[in-house]
């Protein structure tokens, strides 16, 4: 049984600068730590990410298990990838934003194409995954299971009304380069030690709630009992 452990890979490729921190921080390969340590580590090389900054509103998420109509406007995805398949404590893999000041789902919004049109949502779940956390996979094995709705300020450059879906998949190769620039970081983290960043207040309560039912969708597919996924 895991505990709070990070069996994990935690890569930089090309680090932002931060004006309020010295240096630049690049992630080494980290094995068989726990959230204590591995935290511990990243406050002594100066990340300044671990003082519960997440503004942690309840996202309404409606469960959806289906690809959300074009006619709803989509303009981001979002994709737990589940890299382990243990009933009591699998392991996700989630990117880490020192500018957000925690731990998110791998995810972004949808790239326009040639033709003016935006890449369909599972296309776009795959590239961001695979830009933010080296990890991949197909969109044909994306399983969709909700989504919710956003809403942007007026000076955002995006609808000031849109929705977001989730996807999640099965993904247990492993994981290659991050290239995404607006990512400080990426993991592959137990349950345990997500259930630990929440307590913490580096991860949204809601924002684990929606791993949990990406978990257990994951875990359904493949014919799996998901009785000891609690949701928060």
């Amino acid at each position: 049984m895991y505990s709070n452990t990070v069996p994990t890979f935690v890569k930089k490729i090309g680090c932002r600068r931060y004006s309020w921190w010295k240096g630049s921080l690049i992630f080494d390969t980290i094995s068989h730590m726990s959230i204590d340590t591995w935290e511990s580590h990243l406050e002594s090389r100066g990340a300044p990410v671990f003082g519960g900054a997440w503004d942690d509103t309840p996202w309404e998420f409606y469960e959806y298990a289906r690809d959300v109509p074009h006619a709803l406007p989509i303009r981001t995805s979002m994709c737990v990838p589940v890299c382990s398949l243990d009933p009591y404590n699998p392991q996700v893999g989630l990117t880490l934003n020192l500018g957000r000041g925690g731990y998110e789902i791998p995810g972004g919004h949808r790239d326009p194409l040639e033709d003016g049109s935006l890449e369909p949502p599972r296309q776009a779940a795959v590239r961001e995954l695979t830009e933010e956390t080296g990890l991949r996979t197909e969109p044909k094995l994306l399983i969709p299971y909700g989504y919710t709705e956003v809403r942007n300020s007026p000076d955002s450059p995006y609808p000031p009304r849109s929705y977001m879906q989730f996807f999640t998949a099965y993904t247990p190769d492993r994981p290659g380069r991050i290239t995404d620039p607006e990512v400080d970081g990426a993991g592959i983290f137990t349950l345990d030690a997500l259930r630990t960043m929440t307590e913490r207040g580096t991860m949204r309560t809601s924002e684990l709630k929606i791993v949990c039912m990406g978990i257990c969708a994951v875990l359904k597919n493949r014919g799996l009992s998901d009785e000891h996924i609690a949701l928060p």
